[in-house]
Order: structure tokens, then sequence, then C-alpha cells
């Protein structure tokens, strides 16, 4: 509820947002970018296939160290979903260090995994190497098969990748390699086995272009109708983590994968940074391309940045293409954050496992004990722990779902809502309850993990709900933390009622009225009801400190001054005969 009164004359503003109880549309198959926590290094390149009625991705974890394998029935939980680490860099050989954009392939009956590597952290020795899998499980044990190259191009070389003709199943390895660092080219070379290199190598992208720039990497190979592109990433010199960052396309007109000129590059990106109404998306490339799970749609899944800056922080994207009549593809732009996107088509629908509006204690997988309010707070700001279960309020929590694949999760006790402390984006940024307005630090993803423990995300930083430290002792701290797969980010979810809406808090909003005086420049808090007698009123600031308070003796209606109050956002803390009631104050003069 929001009321607006402005003042002609006086040219002032109030807002006072109140507890309301809405309901909200979910839209039950539908998914917002990215899909990925925002990471350094470990979500670049990614490389996504669905087999059997599953997504899979693989990735790098732990520093560009170890390679591991997600599995998901559904696309936007891929990269909160179960991982087996598939493959560890053994110490001391050539592919020891910087395991760098591991792709996963089926190719001719198996699986493999194709990725970058050097040893003593030196750039220049960076080669391709070959993973393959002893079962067809994408998850299971993967045999060392070592370095992939090219005799004629055995220098620099990364996100290599394995094409199989359309026309005649013949196998090509394409790359992006250097032997003059930091520009960089695309290569194609024959094969004839998945993992071995037969013949020269052929530059296909030397030339640049007057919208590209002298980085080409990550190319990745699509086709329909019989016509063969390679999309390829450009980035600056010396700077690819930049904003600038792009995709262009090479497309075959002949059917002669190693000939450079029958490969036509694309007279502009095809895919770039983007700005609207909507948000930006800045960064976009280094892209694979699956099928929706009923083969009707093709999908576009690349990494990309939050922020216009130069650093190496990437997340996970991932949107539907279509193509024009000359069979070209056709990306479109980027579809910023938060703007809501049809899952893949003959995807199945997410299960009602959460019921909305129901209580339910949050149980940490690690400790087994309770998301707790500290001391029962009724503060906005107060701190959240972990605490062993006794079944007071402080310890239950309303789960709402507010549409769109999100939640607002509510303190039983307090009405406080679940709130990532000063909006922060960093690690370690501390978990609080705070009055609900609706803000991305309110709002939380809730996945199933499919081993009855569900991962909680914020929305507006794409971090975990976590115990500091993995600690299991009684008085933890609740804090946000980058998905690390760790047991003390796991959730069980126990629901202890089906529905927590009282007859009184259905009515509050008629119970409780509260409005300016403008004439007197006051706020005006008055009850029309038995059920809600006024007892005191507190007016905070947002870290729950009194700035004002005042107490009654069962009053139906009070009027505070409040033109000592500065422009600023306030919380309302109503204490009735029966319960406190929290609302937020905006005043703007």
């Amino acid at each position: 509820m929001c009321i607006n009164i402005r003042l002609l004359n006086r040219n002032v503003t109030f807002f006072i947002f109140g507890l309301i109880f809405s309901i909200f549309q979910s839209n039950a198959n539908g998914f917002s970018n990215p899909i990925s926590p925002y990471l350094p290094e470990d979500y670049a390149n990614p490389s996504v296939v669905y087999y059997n009625g599953y997504y899979y991705a693989v990735n790098t974890e732990n520093n560009c160290s170890r390679i591991v394998v997600y599995k998901s029935i559904r696309l936007e939980d891929l990269y909160y979903s179960s991982k087996v680490t598939v493959w560890t860099a053994p110490p001391g050989t050539d592919h020891s260090e910087a395991i760098w954009a591991p792709y996963l392939q089926y190719v001719q009956g198996n699986w493999y995994i194709y990725y970058t590597a050097t040893w003593n952290g030196v750039l220049k020795y960076h080669r391709m190497f070959a993973l393959k899998a002893m079962t067809q499980d994408p998850q299971g044990v993967y045999d060392d098969c070592g370095s992939v190259y090219a005799k004629n191009t055995d220098f620099y070389a990364i996100d290599g990748k394995v094409i199989v003709k359309p026309t005649d199943g013949s196998l090509y390895f394409v790359w992006s390699g250097s032997p003059n660092l930091p520009c960089q080219n695309i290569y194609i070379a024959p094969m004839d086995n998945p993992t071995h290199i037969n013949g020269s190598a052929t530059m296909i992208s030397g030339n640049t272009a007057s919208w590209e720039n002298e980085v080409h990497e990550a190319p990745a190979f699509i086709c329909k109708d019989g016509k063969s592109i390679i999309t390829y990433s450009t980035g600056e010199l010396l700077n690819p983590g930049a904003a600038g960052y792009k995709m262009g396309t090479l497309t075959n007109t002949d059917g002669n994968y190693l000939d450079p000129t029958s490969w036509i590059k694309s007279s502009s990106a095809v895919f770039e940074c983007w700005t609207g109404t909507s948000g930006s998306v800045y960064a976009p490339g280094a892209c694979c391309f699956i099928k929706s799970p009923n083969g009707t749609e093709d999908w576009l899944i690349y990494h990309a940045k939050h922020f216009n800056d130069y650093n190496y922080n990437r997340e996970i994207r991932a949107q539907k293409f279509t193509w024009d009549s000359n069979d070209n593809p056709l990306f479109d732009h980027p579809v910023p954050s938060g703007v809501i996107l049809a899952a893949p088509d003959g995807q199945d629908p997410n299960p009602s496992e959460i019921t909305s509006g129901a209580v339910y204690k949050i149980v940490a997988r690690h400790s087994s004990k309770a998301l707790t309010v500290i001391g029962s707070s009724m503060d906005a700001g107060a701190l959240l722990e972990q605490r062993e279960y006794n079944g007071t309020p402080n310890q239950n929590w309303v789960i709402t779902d507010v549409g769109n694949g999100y939640y607002k999760i509510v303190a039983l006790h307090s009405g406080l809502s679940l709130n990532v402390s000063n909006y922060s984006i960093d690690n370690g940024a501390n978990i609080i309850q705070q009055v609900y307005t609706g803000y991305d630090d309110e709002l939380w993803k809730i996945c199933n993990l499919g081993n009855r423990y569900y991962l909680i995300t914020s929305k507006h930083s794409q971090k975990c709900l976590d115990i500091v430290n993995a600690s299991t002792l009684n008085g933890a701290l609740l804090n946000q933390w980058s998905f690390f797969g760790n047991s003390n980010q796991e959730w069980q979810l126990m629901k202890l009622s089906p529905n927590s809406t009282t007859d009184l808090d259905k009515n509050f909003a008629f119970n409780i009225n509260t409005f300016i005086d403008p004439e007197n420049n006051s706020l005006i808090v008055e009850s029309n009801s038995i059920n809600a007698i006024i007892n005191c009123v507190d007016i905070c600031d947002l870290t729950g400190h009194i700035l004002k308070y005042y107490l009654y003796s069962n009053q139906n209606r009070i009027q505070i001054n409040i033109s000592d109050l500065p422009n600023s956002i306030y919380i309302l803390r109503i204490g009735t005969n029966n319960r406190i009631y929290n609302k937020k104050m905006i005043i703007k003069r």
C-alpha cells in the first residue's frame, strides 16, 4: 500500500509502505538470467549439453585446478545443481595449472572433455588436452588422453573443441591460438579420431575487420540445413575481459573446412553489449549451442558481465535465438537480468515443491541447526544465526512465492523478511531481517539440489545463504557467499503448517491506518479494531536504531510530529495489544 500526498503549496511528498498481503501470479515455467553465480575465471566459456532428459554442464573449480560436471532437469537450475568432480589436474605435468574452458562433447559414441592447461603458470605454454569418459555417464570416470595439437601450430592454444561435419561425419578440431601473443586467431585442423589431429592446421580468422579486435577466441560450431557456421569472440588486445567483448561469425561457403577462403567473416558483430530500459549486459560471448528438450528451439548459452569494467568476473546466461530465411542465426541482443524468459520448450515445469504462504523451519545440512533471528529480536536489522530448533516463532519462516521464480522469506514472529545487509554484493555480507519492500536483496531463488536439500540464493548478488566458516556451533552467524557446493550452503525446508496467515494478518491493512496530516506535518496512526489497540510507536532508521519512540495507554489514534525528520527512509514499528507490526516510511520534501 502506498499513500502519496502532494502539497502543491509546500512541495512535500510522503510515501508510506504498509504491510500488505498480495497474491502474485508465478510463472511456473519461466526464469531470468543469469543462470550461474558471478565469479572470476571458473564461470567463463560455458559448455552445456542436453542428454537423456538432463542438462549437463562442465566447469572448472578451485582456482581452475579441477573439472566438475553438473546435472539438472532444468536449464536455469543447472549451475546450482548436483555436481561431480571428474578430474583433478596432476601436479608436475605439462597440464597441471590454469585449467581453462573445459568443453563437454559426445563424439562417435563416447563422452569427451577438451580443456586448456599449462605448467609453471606460464601463459604461452597453454595447450589443448582431452579426457575420455570410461562410461556413458557424463559424470563418470574419465581417462586422461594427453595433448591435442597440430604439429605446424605447436604454440599457444585455448578454447578447443571438435566439429563433426554434418555431410560425412569427418572430424575437425577448431581452437584459438597464437605464435605471437597477445594477438589470437582461429585455427582448424583435420582429425582421425576424437583425440588426435592428423594434418596441418589452417588459420581461418587471421585478418582483423574494422568492427573487431585483435583477440579472436572461443570458437563454437553450429549448422542449419547444411550451412556450417563458426561463431567466435573478439576482445581488446591485452584486455579481453573488458566490456567490448563481442561475437562474430565465420560462414563456410563450399564445404571445404580447411580452405581459409571458404570462410566468410560477418560484416559486423552479431552479439555484443546492450543497454535498454530493462538494464545492461556487458561483454557477451564465448558461447555454446543446444536444442530445447523437444528439439524445436535453438538456445544460446554464453558468458557475460554485470558491470562495465575490466576484470574476469563473469556469469552464465541463456536465451533462445532464431534464424533468417538464409539460415543465418539471429541472436538479437543479450537479455538483461530480471527479464522473464520462457523456459526451453519441452522442459519439465517447476514442481510445486514449496507451498506459498506456508510456515517452514529452515535447517542447515552440515549442522542440523535452524535459521534463527538472534534473541527473538523484533528490530529491523537484527542478525540471523543458526541454533538448535526449539519451535519458537523466531525460528519459523513464511515462504511466499512472489512470481518469476523468486520468494520472500519472512520471520513469523516479527513480520520482517530475510535480507542482505546494506544491499551488499560482497562475500561475507551479513544476513539480517528487514522490512519487506520487494527490492532484489529481499528476493531469493530456492533451488532443489535433488538430494532433499535446497540452495537459497539472493537475487541481487547471486550469492548463497551460508553459515560463516561452516561452523556447527549454536550462534554461528549467517552471511552470503559464492556458491561452492559445500554443505553449509545447503538447507532443508521442513513445512510446519499449510498457511501462516491469520484473520488478524489478513485484516491488518484495515485495522491500522497510517497517513500524513500535511497541514501539521504529522504522522497519524489509528486503529479501527479492538484487536489492534496501539501501545507504542517507534521511528527507526534502516539499521534499526530508534530515532523517536512514544508510549501510549491503549490508544486508538495517535499523532506524531515529524517536521524535524530529514528526507530519508524510516521504519515504523507499531506495537499493539497482541503483536508488533512494521512499516516503511519514505520522507521526500
